[in-house]
């Protein structure tokens, strides 16, 4: 870039035509441009301040050039710049998601606590975004713990349909899951990102919520496999009334297990039943929200627990974990270092049933206890 391209001035008072710089330090909150056929012209403002700077065609040409090659290098470390607050909305993020605290000079570089490409370009689109809610989560079925999973979500008042757009076009979304989440948005109170790594394959998940003042499910789900977005399905999420009672719960648990699944039934219905437990000791009154969830086009049948408002902790369901983790052949040592490091996670949700594979599974998510929760 030549000197010679780019005019400024700069003072407080005094004008070079209307191209001014201010002296000290300078933070714009506001800009804008303005193309005329001697060049562009950037203004930037700060209170009363402004600046102004003029660049001929061929140097802002170049300068567009050589700021898309320093964001891009930036966002591949540190995530997607999303606000001027981004870095200080990402350190929090990876605190709260996955429990990591800034080390020196590295704040501003999440140190993503996996090698997964596809996790971490997934992560890297939404750790700059204000996020409302972040569970990690770890699936059980047999012989495999999935323990690569995470969900994160914000009000959809806090993230345009532009943006939203811009994630699903990232992460390779189908277009035609694109097309239903634009024609949906209105409709929609909350949007969540997910991802889960499987054994074979990994899975990107994008959610509505909605309000059931509309008639539409309590969520969508849009899920694909990012290496082949051929691979992809639809959930829909319905609440069902709530049981009445201990023999009630278990049969709606019932019908969505087979006879040979009875031990992963067992253990469901026994967390099921310190919550309503602790529920009651707590005089809390209420019930845990109850959601069915089928896919448009695979067999699952499922259903998810709602249980953060029981204050469950992973150490409360452990010893049923682990025996559950024995019926399903899981290596020992990796379940037992997965519940110590979560232990004191509140318990969030927990979903079983039988899978799109076919294989029965129980799923418990779980989210790392703020301060404030730890005096309350």
């Amino acid at each position: 870039m030549e000197k010679s391209n780019i005019f400024l001035t700069e003072t407080n008072a005094s004008k070079n035509g209307d191209l001014t710089f201010p002296k000290g330090n300078f933070s714009a909150d506001r800009w804008g441009n303005l193309w005329s056929e001697k060049g562009l012209r950037l203004a930037f403002g700060d209170g009363e301040k402004q600046t102004t700077v003029a660049l001929e065609p061929a140097t802002a040409k170049a300068l567009a050039k050589k700021l898309h090659e320093w964001i891009e290098n930036y966002e591949t470390a540190s995530g997607t710049l999303w606000s001027e607050f981004a870095n200080k909305i990402a350190v929090a993020n990876d605190r709260r998601l996955f429990g990591i605290v800034p080390q020196g000079n590295a704040s501003g570089c999440c140190q993503f606590p996996t090698a997964n490409l596809l996790a971490n370009r997934l992560y890297f689109c939404i750790r700059s975004l204000p996020l409302d809610g972040c569970e990690r989560s770890f699936k059980m079925r047999s012989s495999e713990l999935l323990d690569e999973r995470f969900l994160a979500g914000l009000a959809c008042s806090q993230i345009a349909l532009q943006d939203v757009e811009y994630i699903a076009t990232s992460l390779q979304a189908p277009q035609d899951f694109l097309r239903t989440i634009q024609a949906q948005w209105q409709h929609a109170q909350f949007f969540h990102i997910g991802f889960e790594q499987g054994s074979n394959s990994a899975t990107y998940k994008l959610y509505l919520e909605f309000s059931q003042r509309e008639n539409l499910p309590l969520y969508i789900g849009y899920k694909w496999n990012p290496e082949d977005p051929l691979q992809c399905s639809v959930s829909q999420y319905s609440r069902l009334t709530t049981p009445s009672g201990d023999e009630a719960w278990r049969d709606v648990l019932t019908a969505f297990y087979r006879q040979s699944d009875r031990e992963v039934l067992r253990i469901a219905y026994a967390i099921l039943q310190l919550a309503n437990q602790r529920l009651t000791a707590r005089n809390e009154g209420g019930s845990p929200l109850l959601v069915e969830v089928h896919d448009t086009d695979t067999s699952r049948k499922s259903f998810d627990l709602n249980l953060y408002e029981s204050g469950l902790r992973i150490a409360d369901i452990t010893p049923l974990l682990k025996q559950l983790g024995t019926h399903l052949g899981l290596q020992e040592e990796k379940l037992e270092e997965l519940l110590k490091r979560t232990e004191a996670d509140f318990v969030g949700h927990i979903s079983g049933g039988i899978d799109r594979h076919g294989s029965a599974f129980l799923t418990t998510y779980h989210a790392p206890a703020t301060n404030q929760e730890d005096n309350a």
